[in-house]
């Protein structure tokens, strides 16, 4: 009896030690990604391929390596443990206005880059429209592809994501008539699978009356395709989801914003490794006494299973916030960013850039973390990425009056131990099962 004891408590204290937990980051202090910019920089996407290299494209109206005074789109790299590379154009054909980008990378470090132009490529007119180009490991970047090519209206944000089988998906909002869908602003959709031409453009919000907004795009590991977007109704912008299985009819759209009676906007989702829904957003709604500013509303849909009740993540900010993003990485980790413009510094006005992180599984969130500690300006549009050695890369532009200025940190993110709740759980799990084999064994000598 004491042997079974002693080996149950110690299988219990293993199951505790074994649990985990995210530790604060010591960002490093800002560092110029825009270096060769002397105008306006910002709006920038980063991801990180198999060999730990960094890859930054941004949106910028210098007139850097001989562009035009408009907007263009330029890339820059960093190897692991090496300084960044020299700016490269990534759209010499656009004499108009670049905008939105959306970058992805896939299994063989191709990078995949969805933006809206107002350049007449392909005769895709002079109005805002869709394209696709991409970069293969080590080559040149591709020529454009229109892939809004039944439009002939206003295109508006692209999202683009990469599955398991390295197939590309695309969603965007345009106002063209296309599919009887009439003139408001409706969520579109095409993928590409290897080998294969582009897809047609589907209408995704068919049922749609109103103005559709900015869509975010992600798939699960049994091929669903989820669509996540914002949409006026009754008055008032709401948060709508729709889900595509294995490539049949996409499914009714629903209202995620629930019991939010103000603005709910800039949608972004993500899913883990349980092929779970996470979902993050805008919301002026005062949910929870969080007051009548803009905060960060999150909510999480278990797999097969109902959307459960919405979070305010930013439960400390008392002022606006705006421009959420979140990833999931390989250790199944969330982190959000979002620029806030709570004095978290003492400094009254401006927005900074602010972090947050947990375990996918856990029921609750970390300290939050203060990255732009050095900014005097607003600081916008954080954009993240985790490395192979727990290493959170940081992007964001800060607004200055007469120069945008692009801006990247870094700090690394050690796993030391887990919240209250498992160790707690793991003890109970111990104590309970010591109980059952004392009671097993008791019955057993009056049976004798």
């Amino acid at each position: 009896m004491k042997q079974t004891i002693v080996i149950v408590i110690c299988l219990s204290l293993i199951i505790i030690s074994s649990s985990s937990a995210l530790s604060k980051i010591n960002w490093s202090p800002s560092t110029v990604l825009s270096s060769e910019s002397n105008l306006y920089s910002y709006r920038g996407n980063i991801v990180i391929d198999s060999l730990q290299t960094l890859h930054f494209v941004w949106k910028d109206k210098s007139s850097i390596l001989n562009s035009s005074s408009d907007w263009d789109l330029f890339y820059k790299y960093k190897k692991q443990n090496n300084t960044w590379s020299t700016t490269e154009l990534i759209t010499p054909l656009s004499i108009n206005d670049s905008n939105c980008l959306s970058l992805e990378i896939d299994s063989n470090d191709t990078l995949h880059l969805a933006y809206k132009d107002q350049t007449d490529i392909l005769n895709a007119g002079s109005d805002w429209d869709i394209f696709y180009k991409s970069k293969p490991f080590n080559l040149n970047w591709t020529q454009p592809v229109l892939i809004s090519d039944l439009s002939t209206e206003v295109c508006t944000c692209p999202s683009i994501t990469i599955d398991k089988d390295d197939t590309i998906h695309i969603t965007w909002a345009d106002t063209t008539d296309i599919y009887n869908s009439d003139k408001d602003s409706d969520i579109y959709y095409k993928k590409k699978i290897i080998n294969q031409n582009w897809t047609d453009s589907e209408l995704i919000s068919k049922n749609s009356t109103n103005t559709s907004i900015d869509p975010d795009i992600a798939v699960d590991d049994y091929l669903t395709v989820h669509i996540v977007w914002y949409e006026k109704i009754n008055g008032n912008f709401e948060i709508l989801y729709t889900y595509q299985l294995n490539n049949r009819e996409w499914s009714e759209f629903e209202i995620v914003s629930t019991n939010c009676t103000d603005v709910s906007s800039d949608p972004t989702i993500a899913i883990d490794e349980k092929n779970n829904l996470h979902l993050i957003w805008v919301d002026k709604t005062n949910l929870f006494d969080n007051g009548v500013d803009y905060d960060i509303f999150y909510r999480f849909k278990p797999f097969g299973k109902n959307w459960e009740t919405i979070e305010v993540l930013s439960i400390n900010s008392i002022s606006k916030c705006r421009w959420p993003f979140m990833i999931i990485d390989d250790n199944d980790i969330i982190h959000v960013a979002w620029a806030d413009q709570t004095p978290y510094d003492n400094k009254q006005g401006d927005h900074d850039i602010v972090y947050l992180s947990k375990k996918a599984d856990s029921s609750s969130w970390g300290s939050m973390d203060l990255v732009s500690t050095d900014s005097k300006y607003d600081s916008n549009w954080p954009q993240l990425i985790v490395d192979g050695n727990n290493t959170v890369h940081m992007t964001w532009w800060d607004e200055k009056p007469d120069e945008w200025i692009t801006y990247y940190s870094y700090g690394n993110q050690e796993i030391v131990k887990d919240d209250i709740d498992a160790p707690s759980i793991s003890f109970l799990y111990g104590v309970m099962l010591v109980l059952c084999i004392f009671l097993i064994r008791k019955k057993r000598k009056i049976k004798r």
